[in-house]
């Protein structure tokens, strides 16, 4: 399932759930956004809860093992480099 995203604008670490449909207005960062939810405007992200300490380290953890099987695939397509 996909998220929608229409003229929003997310600062960093932002933890948006499946099927979630933002649109016209500014997340915070460290904001989650449950799966599902329909955020119309910047005020409806008021009641939102902060990304916990452990979803935090879940998301570096992610982005550093992306980066690495990025690195990986780049070298074995490139050997010379």
């Amino acid at each position: 399932m996909r998220s929608c995203l229409y003229r929003a604008t997310l600062k960093s670490n932002i933890w948006v759930g499946m099927a979630a449909t933002v649109m016209m207005a500014t997340i915070e960062s460290y904001t989650y956004i449950p799966a599902g939810d329909v955020i119309r405007y910047s005020t409806d992200t008021l009641n939102l809860r902060l990304v916990s300490p452990k979803e935090k380290k879940y998301m570096e953890d992610v982005w550093e093992a992306t980066r690495r099987l990025r690195q990986d695939f780049l070298k074995i397509k490139n050997p010379d480099l």
